[in-house]
């Protein structure tokens, strides 16, 4: 009678179906997993540009309670807001040079794209300050930031805008 030896392989490997599931694994998890990255990053820069647009009403208004009506006309964007870059083109800042009057006017560039204009003037009894959107269309960034500062600002259509009254004699 012959006695069957039986020998058992040890397993040290992979085999090539298991390596093919483990990708193909990874792979779907990353499909799903991108573009929410994508999303995520987009809400991050229209947060970051949403911001500097409040910042830079925000310092408007403080450099006019600061100043006064007299200084502020005749001074320089450069020493109404700080922190912001100017003669931008892409990315993001002011698109005017730094010698500019809020008179003038001043645009905010998000990604590249106009998103804003802020300018002030004086009426008979007022100083106002104007903000219109600038209805950007093709940068995604660009187009979610003016969605928020027509939401807040209280802009009902695209390329519209809301005059805020900075001074008024009726105050005095």
């Amino acid at each position: 009678m012959k006695k069957w030896i039986v020998l058992r392989r040890s397993r040290r490997a992979f085999t090539m179906v298991e390596l093919v599931m483990a990708i193909a694994i990874i792979g779907v998890l990353a499909a799903v997993a991108v573009p929410k990255l994508f999303l995520t990053r987009n809400d991050a820069k229209i947060a970051i540009c949403f911001n500097e647009t409040k910042r830079l009403m925000t310092d408007i208004t403080n450099s006019y309670a600061y100043y006064g009506f007299s200084r502020f006309t005749n001074t320089d964007i450069k020493d109404l807001v700080a922190g912001f870059e100017y003669n931008v083109t892409m990315g993001n800042g002011i698109r005017e040079p730094a010698d500019t009057l809020m008179s003038q006017g001043i645009t905010y560039i998000c990604q590249g794209e106009a998103v804003a204009t802020f300018q002030g003037y004086q009426s008979p009894h007022d100083y106002n300050l104007t903000l219109r959107d600038m209805n950007p269309q093709t940068e995604p960034v660009a187009i979610g930031t003016a969605e928020k500062f027509r939401t807040i600002h209280m802009i009902s259509k695209p390329g519209g805008s809301h005059t805020y009254v900075l001074f008024s004699d009726e105050l005095l």
